[in-house]
């Protein structure tokens, strides 16, 4: 099987791995492996390739839960939220978070003009 090329310094194996044992209910050996991770951008890049994963598996067997990458961006902060959610299957429960960050934004502050004062 071809492996497909991952965007973080994570192999696609491992993340496969990783995946197999969330939908298997050991939830929080996710939590130790993103803190682990060096970057951000490679913790949300493991969590979209997780949610990849998982929808490959349920599409294959039907049977893992349903994993969702959520990103929360918000217009007056620098912040952004990412999660990853098992999604409830009965709309009256609440889905459970297994992981959850706030990522800061570098977004460049405008440059303030220069005014002129004359005498």
């Amino acid at each position: 099987m071809k492996e497909k090329p991952s965007s973080s310094c994570v192999p696609e194996s491992k993340i496969r791995e990783l995946t197999e044992m969330i939908e298997n209910g050991q939830h929080g050996i996710l939590a130790k492996f993103l803190n682990n991770l060096p970057s951000a951008a490679d913790r949300v890049s493991v969590l979209q390739t997780i949610e990849r994963i998982n929808q490959e598996n349920r599409y294959k067997s039907g049977k893992p839960p349903y994993l969702a990458f959520v990103k929360q961006t918000y217009e007056d902060s620098d912040f952004i939220d990412v999660a990853l959610l098992k999604k409830s299957t009965d709309w009256l429960f609440q889905d459970d978070v297994l992981y959850r960050e706030s990522l800061a934004v570098n977004i460049p502050h405008p440059i303030v003009p220069q005014i002129a004062l004359t005498a």
